[in-house]
């Protein structure tokens, strides 16, 4: 089995063509490490944003009902951090039985009672900060502050298009077609960057069926 590398995992594209045995599009593309047994890289279909997410996951434990673990999106984590990564992981699993996923299931859920509209936004507006022009950035902050003043105190998990909808038309009306047009697209990746990270629960992003000609 050949390797990955970073260039590899760079040259990565989605493939339209590919079908799971039933006919359907799959959730993800994986691409073995042959270096380290059971990590891999899952490729996930390209989003509104043209992009597709690269993320490394670890399968450990024995060969029936076998584990699997999140370890990151490639970006954030380096080809060569994900292998030391998943070295430990299996380490600890088989010399001390620590179990990576129960232990994030747990934080994860905890942090899922809890998280609002508002932490979940401040959160991905901090984490993509240093990656944001600065105007961009200023943009995405009163399309924040829109959706927090409206609907902040909120458990994230629980918003749905009912609720982003009179708010997005509120804002066509008072600013425009295109500012409305951006705070779905933030409200949208928000979202999907919540639901990659663990933050909320696999949904239906709220922004997701709002649309510019809504009446």
């Amino acid at each position: 089995m050949a390797r990955l590398t970073e260039d590899k995992i760079r040259k990565l594209r989605w493939n339209s063509t590919q079908r799971t045995r039933s006919g359907n599009v799959p959730k993800f593309q994986p691409h073995s490490d042959g270096e380290v047994a059971g990590l891999h890289i899952r490729l996930y279909p390209p989003k509104a944003s043209g992009q597709s997410s690269k993320v490394f996951y670890l399968q450990y434990g024995p060969d029936t009902g076998r584990k699997v673990y999140k370890i990151g999106p490639w970006g954030e984590w380096t080809l060569d951090q994900a292998r030391k990564h998943s070295l430990k992981i299996r380490r600890d699993f088989n010399e001390y039985g620590i179990d990576p996923a129960q232990a994030r299931k747990e934080r994860v859920q905890k942090v899922r009672d809890q998280i609002t509209v508002k932490q979940l936004a401040e959160i991905f507006r901090e984490e993509h900060k240093s990656e944001w022009s600065l105007s961009y950035w200023k943009s995405n902050r009163t399309h924040s502050g829109r959706l927090v003043d409206a609907l902040g105190s909120r458990l994230a998990e629980s918003l749905n298009k009912d609720d982003i909808r009179p708010l997005f038309l509120k804002i066509k009306k008072a600013s425009g077609k295109d500012q409305a047009k951006l705070f779905r697209h933030f409200v949208s990746r928000c979202y999907d960057w919540g639901m990659d990270e663990e933050y909320i629960p696999e949904m239906i992003n709220p922004a997701v069926l709002v649309r510019s000609k809504s009446k």
